[in-house]
């Protein structure tokens, strides 16, 4: 799994930097949100043993891939999201029966979006949607995760991205609600707009969100230190 820590730290990171959100926010959505937060006891709990060793593989894959994407310079970047995508597509595949099985999908979409497949990527995102419509948190995760993928698109993919993502912000019964509040106030402050970027940000950082373990939602912090720096 990704190590926690380095993804806060890469989130902190983008903040200082507006020129890679667009293209680099969308890859550790899954991974910290899925690091932890709303996936304890879910994980284990029922699952297919070969769609556990599949899952894992292609998350080393992705993972290796990341760290990778990380610290490369500009002109190595995205060159290894193929094999990524490619595994992840395999596993789905092969386990599609399994419990865990939409999580193929997220994670081979946003290694298709880190290639630049954005149609690809929101595909594979709505089948995972699609999957999970009945689970209220994972649902919305992956809502979130289809916009900030769709800010990587079009001009008109950019716009109904924004569009959702203040819907999801804006909507109370979102258990996700302080993660979307965090990207829509990431998204403002890309753009220059730092009054939006502050109320997005205060707004999350007053939301109390904890999982069945009482650990608060990282993403309440994440907008905490973002208002520090605004």
């Amino acid at each position: 799994m990704i190590d926690k820590d380095m993804v806060l730290d890469y989130a902190k990171e983008l903040a200082k930097d507006k020129s890679t959100l667009a293209t680099a926010i969308f890859v550790f959505v899954g991974a910290l949100a899925i690091g932890g937060y709303f996936l304890h006891g879910w994980y284990s709990a029922g699952i297919q043993s070969s769609a556990q060793i599949a899952f894992s593989e292609s998350l080393e894959i992705f993972n290796q891939t990341l760290t990778k994407d990380l610290t490369a310079t500009e002109e190595k970047k995205d060159l290894d999201w193929d094999e990524s995508d490619l595994a992840f597509k395999t596993g789905y595949e092969q386990n599609k029966h399994a419990k865990i099985s939409p999580f193929f999908s997220v994670y081979e979409a946003q290694s298709l979006a880190r290639e630049g497949q954005i149609d690809g990527a929101i595909g594979q995102i709505d089948k995972a949607i699609k999957d999970f419509c009945n689970d209220i948190y994972f649902l919305n995760l992956f809502k979130i995760t289809k916009s900030l993928i769709l800010f990587n698109g079009s001009d008109e993919q950019k716009q109904i991205a924004l569009q959702q993502l203040k819907s999801l912000a804006d909507n109370k019964d979102n258990p996700m609600q302080d993660m979307a509040f965090y990207y829509l106030g990431e998204y403002y402050y890309s753009q220059g707009d730092i009054s939006a970027a502050k109320d997005a940000m205060q707004r999350g950082s007053e939301l109390v969100f904890k999982n069945d373990l009482n650990v608060e939602s990282p993403w309440v912090n994440l907008c905490r230190d973002k208002l520090v720096l605004l």
